[in-house]
């Protein structure tokens, strides 16, 4: 009678011999091609929901960009040159001017603008956020896309867009 011996553990790794993650939640389809890139599946590790549609607005600055939810009320402030980022509320309301009413804060040359609105506020009540960004080099754009949240971060997908636009916000990367 033949007597099943198990193999004892090798400590050579072969290809395909990489321990597997099981995520609860898939990436949506509009992020799959995203991730599949060098190094993004990895730096953000699993997906923490299901994603959903959102509108948001994104305006870019001399030194970064600022992103506007409109689902959370949030504003998403991100640098250039080093991918940090902050989050603040957007407590601009309708009821409030979409410009703010400081002759100081005119654009100092043609090309660059006031933010308006939600950004607008953020940006002129906040000295240090307004010195580091500069100004707005262009008109905020509003724009439907998906966002969705992973173990390391969120990424957020310009639909409208002609060509694929991504947001990374990585959670190692997010300033207090």
């Amino acid at each position: 009678v033949a007597t099943a011996v198990p193999e004892e553990p090798s400590a050579e790794t072969r290809p395909g011999d990489e321990l597997a993650v099981a995520c609860q939640y898939v990436a949506v389809e509009e992020l799959y091609n995203y991730l599949l890139q060098a190094d993004h599946a990895q730096a953000l590790g699993c997906a923490t929901d299901q994603g959903k549609q959102i509108d948001f607005e994104v305006q870019p600055f001399q030194n970064g960009l600022m992103l506007r939810r409109d689902d959370i009320r949030a504003i998403y402030v991100r640098f250039a040159g080093n991918g940090q980022w902050e989050q603040h509320p957007d407590r601009w309301d309708t009821g409030m001017p979409p410009l703010p009413n400081d002759p100081e804060l005119a654009p100092p040359s043609p090309g660059l603008f006031l933010p308006e609105r939600g950004i607008g506020l953020l940006w002129t009540e906040n000295n240090v956020l307004r010195g580091t960004l500069g100004w707005a080099t262009a008109p905020a754009t509003s724009t439907h896309g998906v966002v969705q949240a992973f173990d390391g971060g969120l990424l957020i997908r310009d639909m409208q867009a002609e060509q694929e636009v991504i947001y990374e916000f990585l959670k190692s990367l997010f300033r207090f």
